[in-house]
């Protein structure tokens, strides 16, 4: 149910002031030809239209009521920021605001305020009075383009326009020139964001991808020295290096080396083994036991791949001769593949510290067996990725927690709050006796701020552009 202005002031009157008395000379003088009731938290002073100012009610007794109730009195209404009640340089002999087109109603006196800034009637000016049509309507005349959800009724100076105020959902508004921009591989977590460039992403388009909580993704292959591990693209090490990725610590005889061009390089092998040929070689006494000797060579049945146990026994690719046995190197486990049962890495985002356990997400990593995020300041949140909790809009502050999008603006997260802004052509607004803030679009009496006043001045014609004041 809407109050009218009588009842308004008699609640504001009776919730701030519960002293003060209904005085009717008062709201006729706050409401006539335009004044409006508006509290302030102190009035500082009065300006007259030829400069002069009273700062109490001694000094200007006409104006009493305004001091004792804190309201700018009639043709003074402008009391913002700077506790100020400026006299109306022009007062307007109708009903209707001095920002509105007054068009007769049929040919009696009746008439209507038709605002040129309003989303149904965009850019109305004085000769629509004669057409049904007012104006632009926002909200149903306009062709939207791909992506393009909602237009508003903005200022140029002159006049007013309908512009560009929210994108569909897969798209990011560019506050710059007010389009939508789709959401894809070369846009992806912001304009410009192209997962392309990334490092160890493939140029190739097909490579790459953006996901639904637009980040950078890979598929298929990376670049070169860059291995694929779940959706990232993570450099080769000694730990995993080539397509194979195979653990060059575990190599026999290992000691110290690298990971080159996708290839194990030893560079020193540990005692009881030579570098011979960038291998390790067992060495062994020119005699042994018989036990020890296969076709007439000196082996070590304990730790040779090719005779693990006995003479016959040679181990897979994927096992290494430990103590007679073959067994899955250093960062295998036999896991049921589709092929039966093989050694495979258990230091992959599908299997990660054991054949069961994977890692899900973007930019989750499988590291020493367990799941960790692939960066500084992300946190890992279950089954869904890693995020910066300070500024992921999806996930702010703690996991799952999303910033939510309003008419005219959108919350952004920052330090890890969801924190509301504006569109171009809106401002924070907090209402009178609320603790909550919402988006409200721009005019002469609240321009890109609430409170900031056009034409504050004696004498200047302003109007609001985009936040801005700009002289007519």
């Amino acid at each position: 149910m809407r109050l009218n202005r009588r009842w308004l002031y008699i609640l504001i009157c009776v919730t701030l002031l519960p002293s003060c008395t209904w005085d009717a000379s008062l709201y006729e003088d706050l409401t006539e030809k335009g004044g409006r009731l508006n509290p302030c938290k102190n009035i500082e002073a009065i300006v007259f239209e030829d400069g002069r100012q009273c700062h109490t009610e001694s000094e200007c007794p006409e104006f009493k009521n305004a001091f004792t109730y804190k309201m700018c009195p009639r043709d003074y209404p402008q009391c913002f920021e700077d506790k100020i009640c400026r006299q109306r340089v022009e007062i307007v002999e109708s009903d209707c605001s001095p920002n509105e087109i007054r068009c007769a109603k049929g040919e009696g006196d009746e008439f209507e305020c038709i605002d040129p800034g309003n989303l149904n009637t965009c850019g109305a000016i004085e000769a629509d009075c004669a057409n049904v049509k007012r104006g632009v309507d926002c909200s149903a005349d306009i062709v939207k383009k791909d992506g393009e959800k909602t237009y508003d009724c903005f200022s140029t100076g002159d006049s007013y326009e309908c512009k560009l105020m929210q994108c569909e959902e897969g798209y990011h508004y560019n506050s710059t020139d007010r389009s939508c921009v789709k959401i894809d591989i070369h846009n992806c977590a912001s304009i410009g964001n192209d997962c392309t460039q990334l490092d160890g992403f493939s140029k190739n388009e097909e490579n790459v991808g953006c996901s639904e909580n637009h980040v950078c993704i890979a598929k298929n292959e990376c670049v070169d020295g860059y291995y694929l591990d779940g959706t990232n693209c993570l450099k080769y090490t000694k730990i995993v290096c080539g397509k194979e990725r195979k653990d060059c610590t575990a190599i026999p005889g290992w000691d110290d080396g690298d990971c080159k061009n996708g290839a194990c390089v030893i560079t020193k092998c540990r005692d009881g083994f030579e570098l011979k040929n960038g291998e390790c070689h067992l060495i062994v006494s020119s005699g042994c036991a018989e036990e020890e000797k296969c076709d007439g060579s000196c082996v070590n049945l304990k730790s040779d791949n090719l005779h693990c146990g006995d003479c016959s026994t040679q181990c897979r690719d994927d096992q290494v001769c430990f103590d007679g046995q073959c067994v899955c190197i250093s960062g295998y486990e036999a896991c049921q593949t589709e092929e039966g049962m093989k050694c495979v890495s258990v230091k992959t985002t599908k299997r990660c510290g054991s054949c069961e356990h994977s890692c899900v997400g973007d930019r989750v990593i499988c590291s020493e067996g367990e799941c960790k995020c692939d960066g500084e300041g992300l946190t890992l949140c279950k089954d869904v990725g890693c995020f910066d909790l300070k500024s992921s809009n999806e996930h702010c502050g703690e996991c799952n927690h999303k910033c939510n999008t309003v008419d005219g603006g959108a919350e952004i997260c920052k330090d890890g709050v969801c924190v509301l802004e504006c569109l171009v052509g809106y401002h924070l607004h907090k209402p009178l006796f609320s603790s909550s803030t919402y988006c409200a679009k721009d005019d002469n009496y609240n321009c890109g701020s609430q409170g900031k006043m056009c034409g504050a001045g004696l004498g200047i014609k302003e109007h609001c552009v985009d936040g801005e004041c700009v002289k007519k």
